[in-house]
């Protein structure tokens, strides 16, 4: 079990480092100082070349904003400084990210002018980094709304909807405001599917007037009688207007996905296949549900006989597609090692008086409560772990399950018990001294969560 843990966090450190920002910006990125074009440097995108005379203006926001900010040779020649702003502590907006929001409102809208270069570079919490609430809202009323949506259980695409209805900056507002007629937006992903309106609430991406479906949320959820009714009739009011329809006649807007699961799965997927002796197996870069159910349903996919499965609704979140469940199925009947890999983002419903934990964690406590140690014919380790190194309130990525963690009788009532009041980090902290927590520290990137799973049949 010890190497299966040790291939596992190899796996995982190399699919962090396929997705790191100055990484994934530089392969997109290229500066030329020594162009012919009129004496000026250039830039370029792919196929397009964007000619540079000290007009370029960057912003950078998310969990990945220093690293795809980092010296890549495109500023150098201009000594050029950044200024750092830290803010949305917990994935919150607060005070000083509003404060930041208004700072970059500032530059694009007061110094630019039409002829300057607009750089973006967008990750995963650029959403609640970057608030700046419509008129019709105050910074502590979008708080609240966000917590009552998140203790309710929306996803991502939910809470990014709403967003976009509360804020000057999202759904293309920071591109709309902006001066400058030319705007690249660098991407690293943080959403199922890369939809680029719902990645940090999609600033340089108009997706059409949102209040509709921002309403339909609040009815979704319950929650008509607790939001601010002033917001409410702003909503009811501009439901069908499209102010910003015509951005993109306007201005040219590149928006570039540079980094995403997909890529740090199939980074992971090369190793495995090169190095450790597993054959890799990309389940879904969507995976989506309630971490707990997630993770029983893995290790029963995994223990249950080929014949006896059934692709249906229970299983069907664990795969891209049903042919995706079918080339699984020949897998398990041809290879006794492989190694599963999944990504996406799981979800937890909060309760009041919540403890202290995260959904990597939950996820992988339950796989581990879900794997029969008395079946000694297979060998099972999982990790679930956030990218960005950090699982919920807490400095765990995630956790590890496998064969025997949890044994005696008591440690398994523990473990109900804080999965029931989502308390799982103190749990993971006092049995084996934390070892099965995955501590890696922020790792600079954000593209979901990943979860990697050995398995070892010796029948």
């Amino acid at each position: 079990m010890k190497n299966m843990k040790a291939n596992a966090l190899k796996l995982f450190r190399t699919a962090i480092d396929a997705v790191d920002p100055y990484t994934c910006v530089k392969h997109y990125l290229v500066f030329n100082n020594n162009s012919s074009h009129n004496g000026k440097a250039e830039l370029h995108i792919g196929n397009n070349h964007i000619t540079l005379d000290h007009n370029l203006y960057v912003a950078a926001f998310g969990k990945a904003a220093i690293g795809s900010a980092q010296e890549n040779g495109t500023y150098s020649s201009w000594n050029c400084s950044f200024d750092v702003y830290e803010g949305a502590e917990h994935n919150l907006p607060d005070q000083a990210a509003m404060n930041t929001a208004q700072r970059i409102q500032t530059m694009i809208s007061d110094t630019m002018c039409a002829d300057d270069i607009f750089l973006v570079l967008i990750s995963g919490g650029g959403s609640a980094l970057l608030p700046l609430p419509i008129d019709a809202l105050s910074l502590e009323e979008e708080i609240q709304i966000i917590k009552l949506l998140q203790s309710k259980g929306a996803n991502i695409q939910e809470l990014n909807t709403v967003r976009q209805a509360m804020s000057q900056l999202k759904n293309g507002g920071l591109a709309r405001i902006a001066k400058a007629t030319t705007i690249i937006g660098l991407i690293l992903s943080d959403v199922i599917g890369d939809p680029l309106e719902f990645i940090a609430s999609g600033p340089t991406f108009y997706s059409g007037n949102k209040n509709r479906q921002t309403l339909n949320i609040f009815n979704k959820y319950d929650l008509m009688n607790r939001i601010p009714a002033q917001f409410l009739q702003h909503l009811k009011q501009y439901e069908n207007t499209n102010d910003d329809q015509n951005i993109s006649s306007i201005k040219q807007i590149y928006n570039i996905i540079v980094g995403s699961n997909r890529i740090a799965l199939e980074a992971a997927a090369h190793l495995c296949h090169q190095s450790l002796n597993y054959i890799p197996f990309i389940m879904t870069t969507c995976l989506q549900g309630e971490a707990r159910e997630v993770g029983r349903r893995i290790v029963e996919l995994i223990t249950t006989k080929p014949s006896q499965l059934i692709y249906n609704d229970n299983i069907a979140c664990l795969f891209s597609d049903k042919s995706t469940f079918d080339a699984f199925q020949t897998l398990r009947k041809e290879h006794k090692r492989y190694c599963l890999l999944l990504g996406g983002e799981t979800t937890v419903v909060m309760k009041n008086n919540a403890g202290k934990g995260g959904r990597c964690q939950e996820l992988a406590v339950s796989a581990a409560l879900t794997i029969d140690n008395n079946q000694e014919d297979i060998s099972i380790l999982l990790l679930a772990a956030g990218s960005d190194g950090i699982d919920g309130p807490t400095d765990a990525a995630g956790a590890f399950a496998f064969n025997g963690m949890i044994t005696n009788e008591d440690d398994i009532k523990r473990a109900h018990i804080s999965l029931d009041t989502h308390d799982i980090y103190t749990y993971l902290s006092e049995i084996n001294d934390g070892a099965n927590l995955l501590k890696s520290g922020h790792t600079s990137t954000n593209v979901m969560d990943i979860i990697i799973v050995l398995v070892d049949n010796k029948e």
